[in-house]
């Protein structure tokens, strides 16, 4: 994903199903986040059929995660 017009086909695909409840695209980070009741390889399917190739990407905890998670 390197403009806008890439993100324009991720958001097409990801606003087609209802399955997604939430995403936020940052063409800069090259990034894709997303919320959906399906789990993550539904949303990378969908951008699969997009034309793009996504990778999972883990979060860090931090602090309150090491503390309480």
């Amino acid at each position: 994903m390197t403009c806008q017009g890439c993100a324009g086909k991720i958001r097409s695909a990801l606003e087609a199903h209802d399955y997604i409840l939430n995403f936020k695209i940052d063409v800069e980070k090259k990034l894709v986040s997303a919320s959906s009741d399906s789990d993550w390889h539904f949303i990378a399917n969908l951008i699969r059929e997009a034309g793009y190739t996504p990778e999972s990407i883990k979060k860090k905890k931090g602090l309150f995660g090491k503390l309480f998670g």
